[in-house]
């Protein structure tokens, strides 16, 4: 899957960058949107985009939204979220925990 399948199109010659992978992902946090956001991160990384501390905490923070409209699972995603940012040699800074 890449991003042309989400119908985001890019040129060849301008592969999707991970600004632009980081910005779908605040705009699918920002609506709650848990399916596409995951979908997204899973497109990043199939398109060799290394996901980085932006991504990530916009990846976290679209739990944060969903938690607050009632996803009662949305904490432990988070934390999911959290430990695989970790695992990537990433460290959260204050944004990845607001």
């Amino acid at each position: 899957m890449s991003v042309a399948d989400a119908g985001v199109a890019a040129p060849a010659e301008h592969p999707p960058s991970v600004f632009v992978y980081s910005a779908l992902l605040d705009v699918c946090a920002k609506a709650g949107a848990e399916e596409e956001s995951v979908r997204i991160m899973r497109m990043m990384k199939s398109d060799k985009v290394q996901p980085n501390v932006v991504s990530y905490s916009a990846y976290l923070s679209m739990f944060a939204t969903i938690g607050a409209r009632g996803d009662r699972k949305a904490p432990y995603k988070a934390m999911q979220a959290l430990e695989e940012m970790r695992a990537a040699g990433l460290v959260p800074n204050e944004f990845s925990y607001s």
